[in-house]
C-alpha cells in the first residue's frame, strides 16, 4: 500500500520545519532508552503511592498492553500492510531530512513509538485518573515522544494516528484480561477492584 499523496505533502512540510535545536531534540527523544528515567519516576512513585500489590498487577497489565502494541505493531501491521517510511518511500525519499543517516526499517505503519507510548499514557490515564491530578501530561510526552518519528524522517502521520489507534485497543484488551483475572481468580489476594 502507498502512502496517500496528501499524507506525503503533510509529512514533507511537518519534517522539513526544523532547527539544529529541534533536530537535536527529536534525535534524543525518539531513542527509547533516553525515556528511562521517565518511566524509572512512574514507577517508583506508583510503588510509593499504591504499595507493592497493586502495583505488581498494574505492572502486569501494562506489560501486557505495551506487548500487544508493539506486536500488533511490528508483527501484525508491518507486514501485512506493507507501506514504506517515508526515509523508504521512492517518490519523496530524496526530499525527506532523516537525521545521523537512520532511515528505520522499510516498513512503516504502524509506528511502534505511536502504539507503545500511547499503552502507556492511556494506561496509566485509565488507571490514575482519580487519584494522581498530573496524569494526564502523559498524552502530552505520547503526542511529542510520536512526533520525533516525523521529525526524524521514519513516519507518515497516518503511520501515527494508526499507532495510537492500535494503542487504544491493546489497553482496552489488557485492562479487560486483568479485570478478568481480578474477578475469577484474585491472586494471592491481591487484588482490589475499584
Amino acid at each position: 500500500m502507498q502512502p496517500f499523496e496528501w499524507e506525503q505533502e503533510l509529512f514533507l512540510f511537518l519534517n522539513s520545519h526544523h532547527t539544529a535545536a529541534s533536530d537535536s531534540f527529536f534525535w534524543w527523544l525518539t531513542t527509547p532508552i533516553n525515556s528511562w528515567p521517565l518511566y524509572v519516576f512512574l514507577i517508583g512513585f506508583m510503588f510509593w503511592k499504591f504499595g507493592w500489590k497493586q502495583s505488581i498487577i498494574f505492572l502486569a497489565g501494562l506489560g501486557i498492553a505495551i506487548g500487544l502494541a508493539d506486536v500488533i505493531a511490528s508483527q501484525i501491521f508491518k507486514p501485512l500492510v506493507n507501506r514504506p517510511r517515508p526515509s523508504h518511500d521512492p517518490a519523496i525519499q530524496a526530499l525527506v531530512h532523516t537525521l545521523h543517516g537512520y532511515k528505520g526499517g522499510p516498513l512503516g505503519f504502524v509506528s511502534s513509538h505511536a502504539s507503545t507510548s500511547m499503552a502507556i499514557a492511556l494506561y496509566f490515564f485509565l488507571e490514575w485518573r482519580k487519584k494522581v491530578k498530573w496524569v494526564g501530561l502523559l498524552f502530552v510526552w505520547a503526542v511529542v515522544y510520536s512526533y520525533s518519528r516525523i521529525a526524524v524522517g521514519v513516519h507518515f502521520v497516518g503511520d501515527i494516528l494508526g499507532g495510537w489507534i492500535v494503542g487504544v485497543i491493546a489497553v482496552l484488551i489488557a485492562i479487560k484480561i486483568i479485570h478478568f483475572v481480578q474477578d475469577k481468580y484474585n491472586p494471592w489476594g491481591l487484588i482490589k477492584k475499584e
